[in-house]
């Protein structure tokens, strides 16, 4: 974290003249004072707080040591940041994390928001704060594209955000089909569903066999009961959303060509069956944000909810020059799991992926993870048996030879740390991996949280804790952050 002041502006008032040489220690003293201890008091290691202007006035006697002038400026530079955070103005923008920032982006200018503009500017997702909203939407679509681990977890909060405030209705209509296959082909977990959609398109409606199309998650039922509420608004999106429906519930990158082509037509038959016999009367655009968030009021939440919505019009942006009212903030996923096998996660990253995917089956991956972490001691109900295997821990029963073959590597590991580090105590494999921890899971996102007490020498020594980050064949970023309090 960092403290950075993107134009500051002095004025200064004297009773007397004073020499260029006292003014400029002055301006050093400023300078010089501790950024990170300031942002560190207000913002967490990932957060962005960002103050679009911020007075700060100080008053000192011209007698006093330049040291002391910066250390009275940094108290009031604290100063004015606590009062600025207390009004409720707009002038303070806050994200946890850049992820929650490009979602909030691409739900505020779908409806035609630009209160934020200067806020995406300072964090480099826009050129420059003067840009329509189409030009934001297009440029945020390029560069959440170049970062693709960010992709499937900003697409899933604009999902989780519809209930009360349509995010994900507003992106579908207002980004690009253009910008929507860049994204889709840009994330692992939804790539190869956006590859074989031309070939899919060709294919009759109905030739999906009846079990690949009947085994929906939780997640995708939600979404196709979203879909069924609106008719002819999912028919104009139809393919962008069966490749959302796909990826959902089964990562691309687990399956082979002919899997991946079946589950894909099986999301479009699903959306298929939903088309309404007549379409619906026009129905007037809702322009103001106001509007959109009562016309929201009883959507469904897409990746938790399972009842069925009721209908809700698709939300138009707003014309331009409007002024929008506040819109609602997006949800932000809060849960901490605690769990006892934190040291489990350490082994994510050196699973050795090329020889593992050479021996297993298109579809084996996940069972052959969920067999690994109970190699490893992990508990069926602990947290740390989703996070290992990328969030969900899948069902059913793995083959002899998956189990077999995940208890082999984990043999391997427990004699390799026998050589590597012989100070551990025996069963050192357990050793390092029974550790409390907290976990923090959304899709395609995993934190482990342990404090900072919990380092141990010998893992440290060996690098096992070293933050994983973007895992692609498994399509998450995996992150360990030791934390001091």
């Amino acid at each position: 974290m960092s403290l950075t002041i993107h134009r500051m502006h002095t004025r200064l008032r004297t009773a007397a003249a004073v020499a260029p040489q006292r003014l400029e220690a002055w301006q050093d003293e400023l300078r010089r004072q501790d950024g990170e201890r300031i942002a560190a008091r207000w913002s967490g290691p990932d957060e962005w707080l960002m103050i679009r202007r911020l007075p700060v006035h100080l008053r000192w006697r011209e007698d006093p040591v330049d040291a002391d002038i910066g250390r009275a400026w940094g108290e009031a530079l604290e100063q004015a940041i606590a009062r600025a955070l207390q009004r409720d103005d707009g002038n303070c923008v806050r994200y946890p994390d850049r992820r929650a920032a490009l979602a909030d982006l691409f739900y505020r200018a779908a409806l035609g928001d630009s209160t934020r503009h200067w806020a995406w500017q300072r964090m480099d997702l826009i050129p420059r704060a003067a840009l329509r909203s189409e030009e934001v939407l297009r440029h945020a679509a390029a560069e959440l594209a170049r970062t693709p681990q960010l992709v499937w977890p900003v697409l899933m909060r604009l999902l989780a955000g519809e209930d009360g405030t349509a995010s994900f209705t507003a992106a579908l209509r207002a980004l690009s089909h253009a910008s929507w296959q860049g994204l889709l082909l840009a994330c692992p977990r939804s790539a190869g569903y956006a590859q074989a959609l031309p070939q899919v398109q060709r294919a009759p409606v109905g030739s999906t066999p009846s079990e690949v199309a009947t085994a929906w998650d939780a997640p995708a039922q939600a979404l196709l009961q979203w879909a069924a509420a609106r008719g002819w608004f999912v028919q104009k999106h139809r393919d962008v959303i069966a490749v959302l429906l796909a990826a959902l519930q089964r990562p691309a990158q687990e399956l082979g060509e002919g899997q991946v082509l079946a589950q894909l037509r099986a999301a479009r038959d699903a959306l298929g069956a939903r088309m309404p016999i007549t379409p619906p009367a026009p129905e007037a655009p809702v322009h103001s944000a106001a509007a959109a968030a009562s016309a929201t009021s009883t959507a469904t939440a897409l990746v938790s909810s399972s009842s069925a919505p009721q209908a809700t019009a698709p939300l138009a942006p707003a014309p331009p020059g409007s002024t929008p009212t506040a819109l609602p903030e997006l949800p932000q996923p809060e849960d901490w799991l605690p769990t006892r096998n934190a040291g489990a996660l350490f082994w994510l990253a050196r699973i050795p992926v090329d020889d593992v995917l050479r021996e297993l089956q298109d579809d084996a991956l996940p069972l052959y993870l969920r067999e690994l972490a109970f190699a490893l001691d992990v508990l069926p109900e602990d947290p740390m048996l989703q996070a290992f295997c990328g969030g969900t821990a899948p069902r059913g029963d793995a083959q002899p030879a998956t189990t077999a073959m995940a208890q082999r590597q984990a043999a391997a590991w427990e004699q390799w740390l026998a050589v590597a580090a012989p100070d551990l105590p025996p069963p050192r494999l357990q050793t390092v991996c029974r550790r409390e921890g907290r976990l923090r899971m959304e899709p395609g996102w995993i934190e482990l949280h342990l404090p900072l007490s919990a380092v141990a020498t010998p893992v440290r020594r060996l690098g096992l804790d070293l933050d994983p980050g973007w895992l692609a064949w498994l399509g998450c970023v995996v992150r360990i952050i030791y934390e001091t309090a």
